[in-house]
């Protein structure tokens, strides 16, 4: 259980806009949709970093859904990620968009597999996340989707960090197993996807977990597949 979890019962979260004592109860909306139920894209927010900022699903411009990005990453600050997404901290991310919106689509973790890759790790990660999917789901009634992060390659197209982003990504499923929230499994798709040229994917220089336009064209795919 995330540590924020635990503290629901003792101290009222802001989002909520309750006084301390007071019982917690998710505001009034419409039930969160089963997993595999259609979503409009102006009903789906989008919340992770870099993946999300440049996939071209989750534009804000074209379709007109909300995406929330985190800027430094959740290596370094996911916990304050969390707490502003939960608690209502500036910005009011999930406070705001909540009551406009049905499902909550999360893709994080890249910069942590980056991180373990090299040689360091955030023990914190599965509890923030956890946090951050409960409090969706008990908080704001949103379906929750979680994303696993694509592979890494490097420039001419080898595997990196092959057992980091696995672990991570393991972590990533445990997570969603234990909230019932809805699993889309990227990586997996990135990696078995008939296109074999996985380098093409990918940008061209440099160590790179960010998918081209073909890559987020597999990725697109197999969210709408499951969007049905």
């Amino acid at each position: 259980m995330g540590l924020m979890r635990k503290a629901f019962g003792l101290t009222c979260l802001l989002a909520v806009g309750c006084s301390s004592g007071t019982s917690m109860s998710p505001p009034a909306s419409s039930p969160p949709t089963k997993p595999g139920d259609y979503v409009a894209l102006s009903q789906t927010i989008f919340m992770g970093d870099n993946i999300t900022q440049n996939w071209p699903l989750a534009s804000t411009s074209p379709q007109e859904n909300t995406t929330i990005i985190i800027s430094q990453g959740t290596s370094s600050s996911f916990t304050q990620y969390a707490d502003k997404c939960v608690s209502g901290c500036t910005p009011n991310a999930l406070q705001n968009e909540a009551p406009t919106n049905k499902r909550l689509v999360l893709l994080v973790g890249e910069f942590d597999a980056l991180k373990l890759c090299g040689g360091s790790a955030d023990p914190d990660l599965p509890d923030n996340l956890d946090d951050l999917v409960h409090a969706a789901q008990s908080l704001f009634g949103l379906e929750v989707w979680v994303g696993t992060v694509p592979p890494i390659y490097s420039s001419t197209g080898t595997p990196l960090c092959q057992t980091e982003t696995s672990s991570i990504n393991q972590q990533i499923k445990d997570v969603a197993l234990a909230n019932g929230a809805h699993l889309v499994d990227f990586a997996s798709v990135l990696v078995s996807s008939a296109d074999v040229n996985l380098a093409a994917k990918y940008s061209s220089s440099g160590m790179s977990y960010l998918p081209s336009a073909t890559g987020y064209t597999v990725v697109t795919g197999l969210y709408n597949q499951e969007n049905q």
